[in-house]
Formats: structure tokens, sequence, C-alpha cells
């Protein structure tokens, strides 16, 4: 008897131990996983980024513009600290003013400056989002915009295939989610994942008015 009770303890905790075991070696997976993923994100350059996203989207993909140093004042980097930014990519379309498509990205020298940097992009995207309601064209888009914020990067994208003028609001929604579904997946491929999305838009803020344009949600929304 004492012999069968010594085997069924000696049993359990051999079965205990290669529990423990194989709870370790998850853990350690996990973390090289993390690890690896945190420094995906620390090596990611702007252009690299700005690449697999035109590449995601493809022949639909309108921010092929630069933008010009001496015209930084027209887009989302206008008030920034440049000084604080170790480099940028900054694309709008072709018509700026009929595509508000645009893929702005920096690399931080000063992490501690990404709030104020997403403040920014938040405000060029509320300024986006009234103004597409003012001119309705590729409204869900518009309205889909992402802005991402890891410890040295901010992303801020509005991109993506247009649809058709005739398309339902539905489908031009369907056809807005799946090309951000693209869009975070090029960027994962790039930084290792996709951060929570930032992008808000405040329907009651001061000049968030809709004279003319289609109705604005009387709540804020989150960008998609």
């Amino acid at each position: 008897m004492k012999k069968a009770i010594t085997s069924v303890l000696a049993l359990c905790m051999a079965l205990s131990m290669a529990a423990c075991s194989a709870k370790t070696q998850t853990s350690d997976a996990a973390t090289e996983n993390t690890s690896a993923s945190e420094q995906a994100a620390k090596s990611a350059e702007p252009k690299d980024i700005e690449a697999a996203i035109a590449k995601a989207v493809g022949d639909g993909y309108l921010a092929t513009v630069e933008v010009a140093a001496d015209d930084l004042y027209l887009t989302p980097l206008a008030d920034l600290d440049m000084s604080k930014i170790s480099s940028y990519v900054c694309k709008q379309a072709e018509t700026p003013s009929v595509d508000a498509d645009k893929v702005v990205i920096v690399k931080l020298s000063d992490a501690a400056y990404g709030d104020e940097v997403v403040k920014a992009f938040n405000a060029d995207f509320q300024q986006s989002v009234h103004y597409i309601h003012q001119y309705p064209f590729g409204v869900k888009k518009v309205e889909g915009g992402k802005i991402y914020k890891t410890d040295d990067l901010v992303i801020f994208v509005i991109a993506g295939k247009s649809a058709g003028e005739n398309a339902s609001a539905d489908d031009e929604a369907k056809l807005a989610t799946e090309e951000y579904a693209k869009i975070d997946e090029a960027i994962k491929s790039v930084i290792g994942t996709v951060p929570a999305n930032l992008a808000t838009y405040d329907a009651n803020s001061e000049g968030a008015g809709n004279e003319g344009g289609d109705e604005i949600p009387d709540k804020p929304i989150l960008g998609g």
C-alpha cells in the first residue's frame, strides 16, 4: 500500500512539474514576442511604414505627393516643434481640396512629445471631417481616419480606395472598412502591432457646424 501511495505521489509531482515547465515556456515565448514587437516598433522608420501602406492600398493610393518643407505650414505638422522629431513623412493627394487622403508619420526624438503630436493630428482630423461633410465625397473614408501612437512614432492616415460617385452609404462604409483593414495589416507588418486608434471627432466643438452638408453626429465619433 505504501509503495502504491508513493508511486501515485511521485506521478502527481512529475505531472505538476511538467505543467509548470510548460507554463514557464509559454510565458517566456509571450515575453519574447512582446520584446520582438517592441523592437520592431523602435527600429521602424516613417518611410518604411508609408511604403507598406502604399503597397497595401495599391492603385487606389492617393497620398502620393510629398509635401515640401516650405509648405508644411499647410499640414498637420504646421505647429509642431520639429526639433523633437527625428524623421517624418508627410504626403497628400495631388488635389487635396477634392481628396482628403493623407499619410503623416513622425518618429520622435523626444517620446514625451507624442501626446502633443496626437493633439495636433486630431485637430487636423477634426477639420477634415468637418470639410468632408460640407462637400461630401468619400465621407466614410475620412471618418475612418486613424491616429496611432507608440513610444516614438505617431501615425496619421486617411487613405484607401475611393467608392464610386453612385455608391450607397453602406457600400462606401464597407469599402472603407476593408481598406483600413489592409492599412492596419501593413502597419503591423512593420511595427509588429496595431495600437489603439486615437482619432476622435467632436461635433460640438467650435467650427464644427454643418452649413449645407450632411448631418454630423451630435456626439464624438471615433475615427474608425
